[in-house]
């Protein structure tokens, strides 16, 4: 039995060291340009599909399965507060990892409540107008 797993370490290491050998070199960065700026802080429609990450309000909204407009707003509002940095996005999308963890078919309505007591926590208000 011993034999089989030395065997299998062996081929393991084989793999890995042919996959190695197969990797693409890596560059290093030019110096003698500057990079460049950003555009803006919201990501082009091009940047959108090529790396599929989407704005805050939008990922949550398809996350959480909103539908109403009151909803809608309300995750307007907590993408506000996080882009002013009075609200930590970690504890928005952890959040939203949880509610949508919890297996129910609408996360939402938990969603909003366990954000209402994690912002009441750090002394932000969900309620106030921009």
């Amino acid at each position: 039995m011993p034999r089989r797993r030395r065997v299998r370490r062996s081929l393991a290491a084989l793999v890995l060291a042919a996959a190695a050998s197969f990797a693409p070199p890596m560059t290093t960065a030019r110096t003698d340009e500057p990079p460049e700026p950003p555009e803006s802080s919201e990501p082009s429609e091009a940047a959108v599909e090529r790396t599929g990450m989407r704005p805050l309000g939008d990922r949550l909204a398809i996350e959480l399965r909103t539908r109403r407009p009151e909803d809608v707003a309300f995750l307007g509002q907590v993408e506000r507060l996080v882009r002013d940095g009075r609200l930590p996005a970690k504890v928005v999308t952890s959040t939203a990892a949880w509610a949508t963890r919890r297996g129910k078919a609408r996360p939402f309505p938990s969603f909003r409540r366990a954000l209402e007591i994690q912002a009441d926590r750090l002394g932000v208000s969900l309620d106030e107008e921009p």
